[in-house]
């Protein structure tokens, strides 16, 4: 057997050591690595239930106004082939221009009373020579006969009879 002196033996050991070392700090190192990867996962999974929940709630939302809008459209549709009580839709008014001239004065904010005054004070008048009133007013916005002679438009009639039956 070979002899190996002390200075040798520490030598060895010295460079043991060393690699012990080295292997510590890579092992310190992998661990810190470790470490960041399971935060950086743990916060993927935070933002993922995060995002789930985001998309449930706008999924929820979605079918609100999905339903929404169907209800919107029966209102609508509902508010078109609908008669107010003085018989809207059976006789009409056959003055167009003065037709266009109470949906325009309406749709710029007037009232149904003060249509029929300026109609009055402008001398425009009814087939059987009486006055203009608020309620033969209403009954020209709310009559559906205008949409299908082209005097208005059906987006037009929508919201004037929606504001009329609000508002007046």
């Amino acid at each position: 057997m070979e002899r190996v002196t002390i200075n040798e033996i520490e030598e060895i050991l010295e460079k043991t050591q060393k690699i012990i070392d080295m292997q510590g700090d890579e092992i310190s190192r992998l661990h810190k690595e470790l470490d960041d990867t399971m935060n950086e996962l743990s916060l993927v999974s935070r933002l993922e239930q995060q995002n789930n929940k985001a998309i449930s709630i706008l999924e929820t939302r979605v079918q609100l106004l999905i339903k929404q809008n169907k209800a919107n459209e029966k209102k609508n549709s509902e508010m078109k082939t609908e008669d107010n009580s003085t018989g809207a839709g059976e006789n009409e008014f056959q003055d167009y221009d003065t037709v266009k001239r109470i949906f325009n004065l309406f749709s710029n904010g007037e009232n149904l009373q003060s249509i029929a005054n300026s109609l009055n004070e402008g001398n425009v008048k009814i087939r059987n020579g009486g006055k203009w009133t608020k309620d033969l007013v209403r009954f020209i916005l709310l009559n559906h006969t205008y949409v299908e002679k082209g005097v208005i438009n059906e987006k037009m009639f929508g919201f004037i009879t929606k504001h009329v039956k609000r508002n007046h």
